[in-house]
């Protein structure tokens, strides 16, 4: 892990800095000839929270600059574990360079003396529990619809529009918002017990950027399957999402470039949102939610895949990665 500075000037008009995980390169050494190994972002500190997100190669990693406009964040990098191994230089955009210099006596005391790890000790097995039955009333009989209301079919049904299930104006995550429009990134919210959004003080977020030549595709994961499947594979989705794409008439298979959720998770109503920037789309993996788990997608639930179509396409099924499913019932075609 390397905690880098950028300096101000490198920030866009806008004030936020954007680089790809591949324009924040690790140059080190190994080997008795001191040979050259390169190493990109693996992953970075996040925006919100005290942790550290996965990124996968190309993702855009989008943060707004600080009060004097740069920007200091943690970057994780895959390197040799070897032991003759060391970091030699990072490279930033190919025009910014920084080596790698042995602590001076103050940095060393600063940090003062290594401490050993200590020893770990043996896990031991936890008792299996018996799973909880899902709770159907508040206790006194009231259904527990009445207090959480469903999310509807509204909200199920794979569609062709540009727009968000609905406008968002307290979110988090590190989502390009333009003008009412998300460009790329992720995008986080908490709902309320309606499933209906709360309101707060970031832009607008309304639709997508969709390009001029192209239609956005809305397909809805629940309606392909029964509710189970979608909680036992999941996880494999994601991790095979190369595999994982729309088939049209023609036979021209279609990645998709962006994906969101709803769910309950930790006890309160979710949306969470992927979606891949114009320089991110031609990768075709998508990564993991943050928030959202495949745990979580049970019950009242819904899963949406977001597919650039031409105008006129005529998708026919959507390979997972271990079946197809036919779409064929569901007529659906790009609008010209």
């Amino acid at each position: 892990m390397v905690r880098v500075r950028i300096d101000a000037d490198a920030r866009d008009p806008d004030s936020n800095h954007r680089f790809t995980t591949w324009q924040m390169r690790l140059v080190g050494t190994e080997g008795k000839k001191d040979e050259a190994v390169e190493s990109f972002v693996a992953g970075a500190s996040h925006q919100d929270y005290e942790r550290w997100v996965e990124l996968y190669e190309g993702e855009s990693v989008v943060r707004p600059g600080g009060k004097d406009g740069s920007l200091i964040i943690d970057l994780v990098f895959l390197v040799p574990d070897r032991a003759d191994y060391k970091p030699v230089y990072l490279e930033y955009k190919q025009n910014a360079i920084a080596e790698f210099r042995p602590l001076d006596e103050k940095a060393r005391a600063k940090l003062g003396p290594a401490k050993p790890l200590a020893p770990e000790k043996p896990k031991e097995a936890k008792p299996q529990k018996k799973p909880k039955p899902p709770e159907t009333s508040d206790g006194g009989g009231k259904p527990l619809r009445d207090r959480i209301s469903g999310i509807g079919s509204a909200l199920k049904d794979s569609v062709f529009k540009n727009e968000l299930p609905f406008a968002l104006t307290n979110y988090g995550g590190n989502c390009e918002v333009v003008n009412g429009e998300v460009r790329g990134g992720r995008l986080i919210a908490t709902l309320g017990d309606d499933w209906k959004p709360t309101s707060g003080g970031q832009p607008p977020a309304e639709r997508f950027e969709v390009p001029a030549d192209k239609r956005l595709l809305q397909l809805s994961v629940e309606k392909l399957q029964p509710q189970s499947w979608l909680g036992q594979i999941y996880g494999g989705i994601i991790d095979t999402i190369r595999d994982f794409y729309v088939v049209d008439e023609s036979g021209k298979e279609h990645r998709p470039v962006g994906h969101y959720a709803m769910a309950v998770t930790g006890g309160k109503p979710t949306f969470e949102l992927i979606y891949l920037d114009e320089s991110q789309r031609d990768f075709g993996r998508l990564p993991k939610f943050e928030t959202i788990r495949g745990d979580d997608l049970k019950g009242e639930y819904s899963l949406f895949f977001l597919f650039h179509l031409p105008p006129g396409c005529k998708p026919v099924k959507v390979h997972t990665g271990r079946t197809d499913v036919d779409l064929r019932e569901m007529n659906l075609v790009a609008p010209q």
